[in-house]
């Protein structure tokens, strides 16, 4: 799978982009979760409704590090642009979850 970022403004280029989301996959590398196991837990996660009621997330640690990464692309992409991105999501791109 591959991961990009959805960007509403942004005023970074194609290279810098990839730049932070190379970052992205980094950080679930280092986690040792993939990134179809981290979007599929984080989509599962956002289709919980009021009958879930266990004490925590289902596949908790996968959600956390999807989280983690997108986390690190916003935060590189300001890094090299000087601007935090506006309304701006981590999403897989090539793939399937």
């Amino acid at each position: 799978m591959k991961m990009s970022l959805w960007l509403w403004y942004a005023p970074g280029s194609d290279a810098q982009i990839a730049e932070a989301c190379q970052g992205a996959e980094k950080v679930l590398q280092e986690r040792g979760i993939t990134v179809n196991h981290a979007f599929a837990a984080t989509v599962a996660a956002n289709d919980l409704d009021e009958s879930h009621t266990e004490d925590t997330t289902p596949d908790a640690p996968a959600v956390a590090a999807w989280y983690a990464a997108e986390f690190e692309a916003l935060t590189r992409l300001s890094e090299l642009t000087g601007e935090w991105p506006a309304q701006a999501a981590l999403i897989v791109t090539e793939g399937s979850a």
